[in-house]
């Protein structure tokens, strides 16, 4: 891990296996990183009336912007649904950069935010198989893995670290992808 990570945890029970996933990437590293609890951290999803990108989180998000600008890396435990991010997730995303692919105004700001991100790490979970999740078309790791980096440090690197068929799992198996998990962590210190 580099030396400033931020955990970003999305799931909406305290107790559920991706706390755990998240417990266990917590366990494996060196620096306890500072976490955003998207669920509980009072962050509106709905967006306001007045327009795109305008919310009435501007506090929140203008102290999550300076956690980040703080940051070296970022580190994202969320479940995938319906083949993408969770709602609070990918609303969380467009509030914090809202039009950063498509204007460069926008743009120039996210990436002053981005700059000293050099590496963007998501752990996540599908209910579908490998090959299902590709064919959908990879919607959580294409937002991260491709818009999201691009606008952080040149040479920023993603990993990429998904347990599929959740659903289908035995316990047992549930409990290796935390170790698996945590060790990818650890070892990328």
């Amino acid at each position: 891990m580099t030396s400033k990570t931020l955990l970003i945890w999305v799931h909406p029970v305290p107790d559920s296996y991706s706390a755990a996933l998240r417990d266990a990437v917590l366990s494996a590293m060196a620096e306890p990183p500072e976490v955003i609890d998207l669920y509980r951290s009072g962050f509106d999803a709905a967006y306001l009336a007045g327009g795109r990108g305008q919310s009435q989180n501007e506090a929140l998000l203008s102290r999550h912007k300076a956690q980040i600008a703080d940051a070296e890396e970022l580190l994202f435990v969320y479940p995938t649904w319906w083949d993408g991010l969770p709602a609070i997730f990918k609303s969380w995303l467009e509030q914090m950069f809202p039009d950063a692919l498509e204007h460069s105004d926008s743009q120039q700001q996210a990436r002053t935010v981005l700059r000293n991100i050099k590496r963007l790490t998501a752990v996540t979970t599908h209910g579908s198989s490998r090959w299902v999740n590709f064919v959908q078309g990879q919607a959580g790791r294409h937002i991260l893995g491709k818009s999201l980096r691009s606008l952080c440090a040149n040479g920023c690197q993603f990993h990429w670290i998904a347990l599929y068929k959740i659903d289908r799992l035995s316990d047992s198996q549930r409990r290796n992808f935390l170790q698996k998990a945590a060790k990818k962590i650890s070892a990328a210190a």
